[in-house]
């Protein structure tokens, strides 16, 4: 047996049981077609950058930010950006100190190396390396000395 309708031949609906709202306003609309609008794009970008930008290796380039006097000496700090599109692991900087009228042959005054452990394409990483030495005071060389393939 099933239960008795309602007067006048209509089943009664529980309010909002298995409907969904009947009105979507037009600012609901709006917002769907922005989410739609931004998730293509962002997939769009993404297939972008996996298949059409080739691949380049890791192409480093250090440069020093400031120096600080620390207790031990000096810290030099420095930025590595890798402008390539692969990623460099196990990244050596190398900074040598030389005396300003010293030609390219003389050996550095002081050397410090600083290993960054990841450095991913397009991005840039700081670091620091620690000399006895102002580094201010002297011609600094900075670069980047070897890395591994992650």
């Amino acid at each position: 047996m099933s239960a008795p309708e309602p007067a006048g031949g209509e089943r009664a609906r529980a309010p909002h049981a298995g409907v969904a709202n009947e009105h979507i306003s037009k600012w609901e609309w709006a917002a769907a077609a922005l989410g739609v609008v931004l998730l293509l794009g962002a997939i769009g970008a993404l297939l972008y950058d996996a298949l059409a930008r080739p691949t380049a290796p890791p192409d480093v380039v250090v440069r020093a930010e400031r120096v600080v006097p620390v207790r031990t000496g000096y810290l030099l700090e420095f930025v590595a950006e890798n402008r390539g599109s692969e990623t460099a692991a196990d990244l050596v900087v190398r900074g040598e100190l030389r005396g300003r009228g010293d030609g390219a042959g003389a050996p550095p005054l002081e050397t410090s190396e600083a290993t960054l452990d990841y450095l991913p394409g397009r991005s840039e990483r700081k670091g620091g390396l620690h000399f006895s030495r102002d580094p201010r005071a002297h011609a600094v060389t900075l670069q980047p000395t070897g890395y591994q393939e992650p």
